[in-house]
């Protein structure tokens, strides 16, 4: 018996530390990464120099963001192809895929001139002002007294003449104070364009906004663009466009554009930064004007613009509140 015992104990003690090396070997494993995973991770979350400097032959068919150190253009390929920076309203900043073959602008921040609250351009050689200085409202503002705009130097308002709803129908209804706002404003003599705010699923409502729009227009005498307003909503409000696609919204923009030049008016499109290079093929947008709302100090887009949002904290006697100051190059 003793004899047995023995070789049972040999044998359990043999197995023992098999186990133990085994364990161990996963334990290094573990430990000793291989550094090309480390720096893939690193890519993704921390964007190193390293990582942008690298050529690539890899496609990628999302564009994905993340955070640069520095620079606005990095015109060094990598994976993801050329990218530009910009700053968000939270004071983040972001990278984005430049669209190759969209329009460029060509504002150029040194004939851009600071008048109180107005922002101005000017010409190359800086003898002749080619911008107009305006507003934009809606219901939010509450009442206001657009003689006291008008004395104050405003040239030009763009309205909101409706939206439609976030919900499952989606109907369509005018400003609250769309009426009031436009009779206001043209009696004082300012120049008037207006916005629509899109929640468009499809060719059809697209389209259907735009006759709402048009036939809200016959009574008016409007000189300043029809606008296409399609943003990003918070999610927490269920929007029936939370689905939605870049290139559903491109659509969308183009039937509604196209109807409203065809109708005789002047159209254009309205974006932010993040929602231009996220939801929108700008270089199918090539032919339509674009209102660019940026609240930096200069614009960042490296895309055409013809007018600029420059401040949704706007002050001004004749409104109680907040308003958006915008810049319209008329000339260049």
């Amino acid at each position: 018996m003793k004899k047995y015992l023995g070789v049972v104990m040999f044998v359990g003690i043999i197995l023992f530390v098999t186990a133990c090396k085994k364990e161990a070997n996963n334990i290094n494993a573990d430990v000793h990464m291989p550094e090309q995973t480390k720096a893939t991770q690193n890519d993704i979350t921390q964007a190193p120099t390293e990582a942008k400097t690298q050529p690539s032959t890899e496609t990628v068919t999302e564009p994905q963001t993340y955070v640069l150190k520095e620079g606005v253009i990095d015109s060094n390929p990598n994976v993801w192809g050329q990218r530009y920076t910009y700053i968000d309203h939270f004071d983040q900043e972001f990278s984005m895929v430049l669209q190759q073959n969209a329009d460029k602008t060509t504002f150029d921040t040194t004939r851009l001139k600071v008048n109180g609250k107005k922002y101005e351009y000017y010409s190359e050689d800086g003898s002749k002002l080619i911008s107009k200085w305006g507003v934009d409202v809606s219901g939010y503002q509450g009442y206001i007294n657009w003689n006291k705009l008008k004395e104050q130097g405003v040239e030009f308002a763009i309205i909101r003449l409706g939206y439609r709803g976030y919900g499952q129908y989606g109907n369509i209804v005018y400003d609250t104070r769309f009426k009031e706002n436009i009779k206001g404003a043209i009696d004082a003599g300012i120049e008037v364009g207006v916005y629509f705010f899109s929640q468009a699923l499809n060719d059809k409502e697209a389209l259907e906004e735009a006759e709402f729009v048009i036939n809200a227009l016959r009574e008016y005498e409007i000189t300043y663009p029809v606008v296409f307003d399609t943003e990003a909503i918070d999610a927490s409000l269920n929007p029936r466009t939370k689905d939605i696609t870049r290139d559903r919204v491109t659509k969308n923009c183009i039937i509604f554009c196209d109807a409203i030049n065809e109708a005789g008016y002047k159209s254009m499109i309205y974006y932010n930064m993040p929602w231009c290079a996220k939801m929108l093929d700008l270089e199918k947008l090539n032919p339509y004007d674009i209102w660019y709302a940026d609240y930096t100090g200069v614009p960042q887009s490296p895309y055409k613009f013809s007018m600029w949002q420059y401040t949704e904290k706007g002050r001004i006697d004749g409104v109680n509140g907040d308003i958006d100051f915008d810049i319209y190059i008329i000339e260049e």
